[in-house]
């Protein structure tokens, strides 16, 4: 479990991290460091899965199962990227400015969290991809940090910064897609308002 022994800090201090950050962005905006604080936390997730990916690679079957699994965790990694960089217009959850409008279109209209549902299917893909105890215990601590951080973002860091995020919440699903959410997403609409 040398593997997990590594990760597991990295990833409580990441998303403490992210916890801050959240909290600085709402509580002190003026705190210019809130960004770096941002950039650290993503730095540590990055190097707590990229060790567990490179210490548990060895012990992958390379099976049918395991290049499927592959297969689609790089697709959800794409889809991760593309949910949290390149799918918000330039600046949407990263400025400190309060009474914003929620981006309610493509992956925004699919659920609220867009990014959190396509990192935790990335990090079930690589576990199915490996089948290790320790790489099945290492997803399920990388989740667990993100979920916990969704649920602060959607309970507290959010109806705080987006002036309509109530109408929001009432129209797209939280984490898990609708067939109605997914109709939205792929013919975007604006659905919510002040």
């Amino acid at each position: 479990m040398a593997t997990v022994t590594f990760v597991a800090p990295l990833v409580v201090v990441a998303y403490i991290l992210f916890f801050a950050h959240d909290w600085l962005l709402v509580s002190r905006p003026s705190f210019v460091r809130s960004n770096l604080v941002f950039a650290l936390a993503f730095l540590l997730v990055v190097v707590a899965a990229g060790f567990f990916l490179f210490s548990q690679i060895a012990f992958c079957p390379w099976d049918t199962l395991s290049l499927i699994s592959l297969v689609m965790a790089l697709l959800f990694f794409a889809l991760t990227i593309k949910s949290l960089f390149f799918s918000l217009p330039k600046g949407t959850y990263a400025s400190p400015e309060q009474g914003r409008h929620v981006y309610t279109q493509g992956m925004y209209a699919l659920c609220r969290h867009p990014g959190v549902l396509w990192y935790c299917l990335m990090f079930v893909a690589f576990a199915l991809m490996l089948r290790t105890p320790e790489s099945f215990a290492c997803c399920a601590l990388l989740c667990a940090g993100n979920v916990a951080y969704m649920v602060f973002q959607d309970c507290w860091s959010f109806p705080r910064t987006f002036c309509d995020y109530a109408g929001y919440k009432t129209t797209v699903p939280f984490f898990i897609p609708t067939p109605t959410s997914i109709r939205h997403a792929l013919k975007p609409t604006k659905v919510g308002d002040c």
